[in-house]
C-alpha cells in the first residue's frame, strides 16, 4: 500500500520528514525511533490533522486511529457511551458491534468500567478504551501510537493474539521491544528524517 510520496515536513527548522516515501504491505507494520523524531507527527501527517509543506499523501480511505491517550478530552463520557456513538455512526454497524463485543472479552471491561467516566479511569484503562475506539469505524488501514504501553501482560497478550489474527492492515508507531510474538510484515525506523527499512 502506498502511503506518501516525496513528503517534508519540518519544526523549528529541524526536518522530521526529509523527501521520504512509505510504502506499506498488508498486515503489522512497525515504526520505531527515538523519542522526538516525529513518529507522533507522522501518523498526523497521514490522517490530514497537520498540513503538508511538499509531498502527497496517496491514502484517501478512512482510516482508524488509536492516539497517545494523553493528548484526548473526554468530558462527561463513559466507554460505553463511546462505544455506542461510534458503532452508531459505523457504515458498518453489525460488524462494529461485532467488533466491540471482541474487545471488550479481549481487555475483559465490566460494567464498573464500561459506565465509569473515562476522564476518571487509570491511563492503563484509557489506553484499552482508545484501542477499541480506534477498531470501530471498520477500517481496512488503522494507525496506532504506542498502543502496548500501559498494558498489562494478559491483556497486552490477547491484544497481540488478536492482531496476528487480524485481516486489518496496521502501522504502529511503539517503543516496546517486548513484542516479539507479533507478526511483523515491515519493520521501520525514523531517524534524521529518513525511514529506513528492516526487513529480513
Amino acid at each position: 500500500m502506498r502511503i506518501f510520496r516525496e513528503v517534508t515536513f519540518e519544526i523549528e527548522h529541524t526536518k522530521i520528514l526529509d523527501n521520504v516515501n512509505l510504502d506499506i504491505d498488508s498486515g503489522i507494520n512497525i515504526l520505531q525511533g527515538k523519542n522526538g523524531v516525529g513518529k507522533s507527527t507522522l501518523l498526523k501527517i497521514i490522517l490530514g490533522m497537520i498540513p503538508l509543506e511538499k509531498g502527497k499523501i496517496l491514502v484517501h480511505d478512512k482510516m482508524g486511529y488509536v492516539p497517545d491517550s494523553s493528548e484526548l478530552y473526554f468530558g462527561e463520557l463513559t466507554p460505553q457511551n463511546l462505544f455506542t456513538l461510534l458503532c452508531d455512526e459505523s457504515q458498518n454497524k453489525v460488524k462494529s458491534v461485532e467488533t466491540m463485543e471482541k474487545f471488550i472479552n479481549i481487555f475483559e471491561f465490566d460494567s464498573s468500567i464500561l459506565n465509569k467516566r473515562i476522564k476518571k479511569l487509570s491511563l492503563g484503562q484509557i489506553k484499552k478504551v482508545m484501542i477499541v475506539a480506534g477498531h470501530l469505524n471498520v477500517s481496512s488501514l488503522i494507525l496506532m501510537d504506542e498502543p502496548f504501553s500501559g498494558l498489562d501482560s494478559e491483556s497486552l497478550n490477547r491484544f497481540i493474539e488478536f492482531l496476528n489474527q487480524s485481516d486489518i492492515t496496521y502501522l504502529i508507531v511503539s517503543h516496546e521491544m517486548d513484542i516479539s510474538s507479533l507478526i511483523v510484515v515491515n519493520h521501520f525506523v525514523l531517524q534524521s528524517g529518513k525511514i529506513e527499512y528492516f526487513n529480513e
